[in-house]
């Protein structure tokens, strides 16, 4: 997956400054391990939406409006396939 040098950076920081972890996580959780989705999602997540004033929609739904906007774009459709992780099934 194609991602730019400052969001890259930036993951760099956010690494550093996260509790060393066994697993090597970029987002462990707050006691160094595997996140739980649900509760990202009822902590976080929807807090996020609550506070910038957005209705609800589903985390995944982030995935699909991000397919959405780069074929809006007119971004290779085989290029974002690969890049979301969808891949032809062999024939």
């Amino acid at each position: 997956m194609d991602i730019s040098v400052s969001l890259l950076n930036e993951l760099r920081k956010w690494k550093l400054a996260c509790p060393p972890n066994e697993h090597d996580l970029v987002f462990p959780s707050p006691d160094g391990g595997i996140t739980d989705h649900d509760n990202m999602v009822k902590r976080y997540y929807e807090a996020a939406l609550k506070k910038a004033g957005l209705p609800h929609f589903s985390f995944h739904s982030l995935r699909h409006t991000n397919v959405a906007i780069r074929i809006h774009s007119n971004q290779n459709i085989k290029y974002i396939q690969e890049q979301i992780g969808h891949g032809v099934p062999p024939v």
